[in-house]
């Protein structure tokens, strides 16, 4: 199969995948990583020449491996794609968990698990929405740990 991508589309993949692999690999210790996505991503930079993007993506001898520069990350970054993920899924992460503590607090596990879906659907929303009001009121200025 052959696929034809412009060159603005080209960079966008290359975001994509640098992205994507950040966000699989990026906190695995490196005989940790998941080599499957490192060589999809490796693919698709060896086209870089092709498509003029030798200020973005370099090969390296030494290494035998394809890299984005300095310039490529230096954009990437500065786009805050990953700042804005990560405070996104802090806020729902801390709400979802409080939510999931007080309601085992309050039911206990045994009759939490006898609930139907639904139910422990909503009764976790409830628990969701007074700490989503409180956190958008307040962020944690008043979250106290004892």
């Amino acid at each position: 199969m052959k696929i034809n991508v412009t060159k603005k589309q080209y960079k966008l993949l290359m975001e994509m995948l640098f992205a994507g692999n950040w966000l699989i690999n990026g906190h695995r210790l490196p005989d940790e990583r998941l080599d499957d996505y490192e060589q999809l991503e490796q693919h698709f930079l060896s086209f870089f020449k092709e498509f003029h993007m030798d200020d973005y993506i370099e090969y390296d001898d030494k290494h035998n491996s394809y890299f984005h520069t300095r310039k490529f990350e230096d954009e990437f970054f500065g786009k805050e794609y990953i700042e804005d993920y990560d405070e996104d899924t802090f806020w729902e992460e801390l709400i979802s968990r409080l939510a999931l503590r007080d309601m085992v607090r309050d039911y206990g596990p045994e009759q939490i698990n006898t609930m139907d879906d639904i139910t422990r659907l909503e009764k976790k929303f409830e628990y969701e929405e007074k700490y989503n009001r409180e956190f958008e009121e307040n962020g944690l200025e008043k979250l106290i740990i004892k």
